[in-house]
């Protein structure tokens, strides 16, 4: 799970990488932790402001192996709210509000 300037990149399971690969799955979710904080806010240790940073791009990555299948797709924004339950899998058992990243357009895929 590595950020640069304008790429966010995020490992997810083989279930939620076929989802977005399909095009069904529109949005990806992160528990409201500190280490998402830092990731995907210009401000994480503000109090009650949401101020989320401006990634271009977002890659999907299927593990942790260097040739793991990976998408590459444009970052529509980043904001809060409930997660899709169909989308999530336990984590809408877990969290009732999470970070939502936006899923755009394809730019392009590896080892697919």
């Amino acid at each position: 799970m590595k950020a640069d300037k304008d790429r966010l990149s995020l490992v997810v399971k083989k279930e939620f990488f076929d989802m977005i690969l399909s095009g069904y799955k529109k949005e990806e979710y992160r528990a409201i932790t500190k280490h998402w904080r830092r990731l995907l806010e210009n401000s994480p240790n503000a109090m009650f402001v949401f101020n989320p940073r401006k990634y271009k791009t977002v890659q999907f990555i299927n593990g942790y192996r260097k040739d793991a299948r990976r998408i590459l797709l444009e970052c529509n924004g980043i904001t809060t709210g409930e997660p899709n339950k169909k989308w999530c899998g336990t984590m809408s058992d877990q969290f009732e509000y999470c970070y939502i990243i936006k899923i755009g357009s394809e730019i392009s895929r590896k080892n697919c």
